[in-house]
């Protein structure tokens, strides 16, 4: 079956809309990390490095399967 011309700007829009959800985890993630929290304690939670990564991966992934 061929897609119509408006499905696929429909998975175009839902693609770039998960590919700037993706952007944006990694840079909330890289924000994170240079926060002033980690100033005095270099020390990171590897649970919400974690959290931030998955995030960012289920993006993409999104963004693959269309």
């Amino acid at each position: 079956m061929k897609a119509t011309k408006a499905e696929l700007q429909s998975a175009l829009v839902e693609a770039q809309r998960n590919a700037a959800l993706a952007f944006q985890n990694l840079e909330d993630l890289k924000e994170y990390l240079l926060s002033p929290k980690f100033h005095s304690d270099p020390t990171v939670q590897t649970s919400d490095v974690l959290r931030r990564i998955e995030d960012a991966k289920c993006n993409l992934l999104e963004t693959l399967v269309l």
